[in-house]
């Protein structure tokens, strides 16, 4: 069975939280749609591309140092 990558599984598992909780505070009307609620929810979510780029680069190297 092949192992699924940390850069895969991390980002996807924060990502459906990010977004599971947004959608909860906009139903409960904790989030209104403003600019500075906007800009949050998008800095959150190029925190967790952020963590996507950095993980797949450190298993890009490391696969590359253990050939």
């Amino acid at each position: 069975m092949k192992r699924i990558r940390r850069s895969v599984w991390l980002p996807a598992i924060l990502a459906l939280y990010l977004t599971g909780s947004y959608i909860y505070l906009y139903i409960e009307d904790s989030l209104t749609p403003d600019a500075r609620s906007l800009a949050l929810v998008g800095a959150s979510y190029l925190l967790v591309i952020a963590l996507w780029w950095l993980n797949r680069r450190r298993e890009r190297a490391d696969h590359n140092s253990q050939q």
